[in-house]
């Protein structure tokens, strides 16, 4: 019983360290353009993690494009799951996965059939890559005549990933999408990418259940 008692540690500890280690990047001088406070950097840590949102500083003045790189990852592999990200990453290294973590990995992508959680793993991490960059393409046509090639592309990256991921922040300014708000084309790509990321967590299963794995045949002896 207490070999499985990671399996409830995993995700949290997990977590804590995405966040901590997050926290840790923005504050180096390259990530931001001032000072900022150990508070300040916790919490855009947290909030781009776990995909909350919140925000207590203007993202597009306080950070530098490497800072809104580093908050880009933290929002995507939070959006993805911390343990079906990690798969990936056992499986690139073609290490073999145990079996107490290929039964969390499996309730995590919302399969009883685990043979099939590194198939799956990928399914998830691929049709997210490809949903992401089809809406970066779509808001490029408006982004980039607006703010040229360069920042037009980024900015079409970073909301299209914002707005799958369903976390909502923006590169904006104070006002963010205001200025946009009679544009139907933009609203339309991102109301399309928000609806298709909601999808995404439901299909897959990325919030799963609220027990990932309970031991439930009894030893005979």
């Amino acid at each position: 019983m207490l070999r499985n008692k990671k399996i409830y540690v995993m995700p949290i500890v997990g977590f804590l360290f995405m966040i901590l280690i997050t926290a840790i990047i923005l504050k180096l001088p390259v990530c931001h353009k001032d000072k900022l406070d150990w508070m300040d950097s916790f919490f855009e840590s947290a909030s781009m993690v776990t995909a909350t949102g919140s925000s207590v500083v203007d993202i597009s003045q306080k950070f530098t494009w490497f800072g809104q790189f580093v908050l880009l990852l933290a929002m995507e592999i939070g959006a993805i799951g911390f343990m079906v990200f990690f798969s990936l990453l056992f499986m690139v290294k073609k290490k073999k996965v145990k079996l107490s973590d290929t039964l969390f990995l499996g309730n995590e992508t919302n399969t009883n059939h685990y043979p099939s959680v590194k198939e799956k793993a990928k399914k998830v991490i691929r049709y997210t890559l490809v949903i992401e960059g089809f809406g970066a393409w779509l808001l490029a046509f408006r982004f980039v005549p607006m703010y040229g090639v360069k920042q037009g592309l980024w900015y079409s990256i970073f909301h299209s990933i914002s707005a799958f991921c369903n976390v909502g922040c923006d590169l904006l300014g104070a006002d963010g999408f205001s200025f946009f708000k009679n544009d139907i084309y933009l609203n339309l790509v991102l109301v399309l990418l928000m609806f298709l990321g909601s999808l995404r967590v439901f299909c897959f299963g990325r919030f799963g259940s609220m027990v990932l794995y309970r031991k439930t045949k009894q030893n005979p002896d």
